[in-house]
């Protein structure tokens, strides 16, 4: 008699718009993508307002990476063009929560805080305290795909380098950042 693991609930897009509006991240969920190696789920605020400016103004996407860090130079502020995508949060994906995959999970999860608030989504709702007192300890986020299940751990906002919107990044077609 073999005794089998019920198999933890899948992470789709659906579980990323629960727990992105768990956390309280505004916007809409991106499809999965690559950012400096970490499979990530996006969580984006479009300004339809500066989107509209920006067009009327002709100020298309820049994909040109000096003008990008000009940009970003306080000496900019007023002059350069307004930003249309907000970052609200970056969820990273762990279907394999069991033994010591959240470790993994949240190291992956820590490389990408400079964008924005980071979470981890996971696919099973039972996580060990020791799991929920690191993820709380980094002010990451931990999150399951479960519907019955809140947040376990709301990402912290306070002493940490979060951004409330990420600087401009440039996408390259493949989903991951470019330099």
């Amino acid at each position: 008699m073999s005794t089998r693991r019920a198999r933890p609930p899948a992470i789709d897009a659906a579980a990323g718009v629960r727990a992105a509006r768990l956390l309280g991240w505004p916007g809409v969920v991106l499809a999965p993508m690559t950012v400096f190696g970490v499979r990530v789920l996006p969580v984006v605020v479009l300004d339809a307002n500066a989107h509209r400016a920006r067009h009327t103004c002709g100020d298309g996407p820049q994909l040109d990476g000096d003008t990008l860090a000009v940009w970003e130079w306080p000496e900019s502020t007023g002059h350069a063009p307004p930003s249309v995508v907000g970052l609200s949060g970056l969820l990273i994906p762990n279907p394999n929560p069991a033994g010591r995959g959240w470790r993994a999970a949240l190291s992956r999860a820590r490389s990408v805080r400079g964008f924005g608030p980071a979470a981890v989504l996971t696919a099973d709702e039972h996580a060990a305290e020791v799991c929920r007192l690191e993820h709380a300890f980094h002010g990451i986020g931990l999150a399951t795909a479960d519907a019955a299940v809140d947040a376990l751990v709301p990402p912290h906002r306070d002493g940490l380098r979060v951004h409330d919107g990420a600087p401009r990044t440039r996408w390259s077609s493949s989903g991951t950042a470019g330099d």
